[in-house]
């Protein structure tokens, strides 16, 4: 994982864990997809999410393919699971639905080419998060 990633979801674990919420870290390197971050917030439903930084603001976030079945396969069974993208330039969070509908293949990976349900700046993650009836 990326110091970059990694220094989001501890940001992200602190600023939520502050506020009463369980954050859990899951890292697996058998590649089967799961997400990299479930979250329980007090009096809400828990939710899955892939956490991913970008630098740019033009800068689409890229998944494997693994990440996009387990999304297909945990909406079906009707989990909740987002993709949350953090652009460092101009400090902005977008989140969008889990599995990604709209695709491009780059070597091993899928860029995501869905528009974003929802944009939001960084401080604003608890308001969103507790919200997350999108």
């Amino acid at each position: 994982m990326e110091v970059r990633e990694t220094k989001f979801r501890t940001w992200l674990k602190s600023h939520l864990a502050v506020k009463g919420a369980h954050v859990t870290n899951i890292e697996s390197s058998t590649k089967n997809g799961i997400p990299d971050t479930y979250i329980q917030i007090p009096r809400c439903q828990g939710f899955w999410l892939e956490l991913k930084v970008t630098t740019k603001v033009d800068e689409l976030p890229l998944l494997r393919p693994e990440q996009r079945v387990w999304g297909l396969k945990h909406v079906r069974a009707n989990g909740r699971a987002w993709v949350l993208v953090f652009c460092e330039e101009n400090q902005i969070c977008s989140i969008y639905r889990n599995p990604v509908e709209k695709i491009e293949i780059v070597g091993d990976y899928l860029r995501v080419l869905d528009l974003p349900i929802k944009q939001f700046y960084k401080g604003e993650c608890w308001t969103i998060l507790t919200n997350m009836n999108l």
